[in-house]
């Protein structure tokens, strides 16, 4: 995924005051391993990306791309202060949701969620909600 269009992305998350208030802050990362340094967080994963052709490439170089992109919600319930329970990991999650599908963030189009789990887990002591989306952009090489 093209650097710009990730920032963008993680931008549009950042600039949703209800998002960052519903985690406490300012907490949302591009992953860099299994799990956050920080939690409460949101964490953003580059999942997998394909691209195809578009008519006129051999004169115009533009592709589609189809990027799958992991979102992780990350809540410590072994907290007294919100965000420590499932309802909370729930909220942000719908927030998420919100906030990609009604402004798509510049650059992006056709935003789905094709997956979502919940988990215990252990590691952190808390819900873990991973959650995939399809989205599409377009680039020139």
């Amino acid at each position: 995924m093209r650097t710009d269009v990730f920032a963008a992305i993680r931008d549009a998350l950042l600039a949703d005051t209800t998002l960052t208030g519903l985690l406490g802050g300012a907490y949302i990362y591009r992953a860099r391993g299994v799990q956050p340094a920080n939690i409460p967080s949101i964490t953003l994963l580059e999942n997998n990306e394909s691209s195809k052709l578009r008519v006129g490439y051999n004169t115009f170089k533009t592709r589609d791309q189809s990027p799958t992109l992991q979102v992780d919600v990350w809540i410590d319930t072994n907290q007294p202060d919100p965000p420590c329970t499932g309802e909370d990991a729930d909220d942000i999650a719908e927030r998420i949701d919100y906030v990609l599908f009604s402004s798509p963030p510049t650059g992006t189009r056709s935003w789905s969620r094709i997956s979502s789990s919940t988990q215990h887990d252990e590691d952190i002591g808390g819900i873990h909600i991973a959650r995939r989306y399809s989205f599409a952009y377009q680039t020139t090489d």
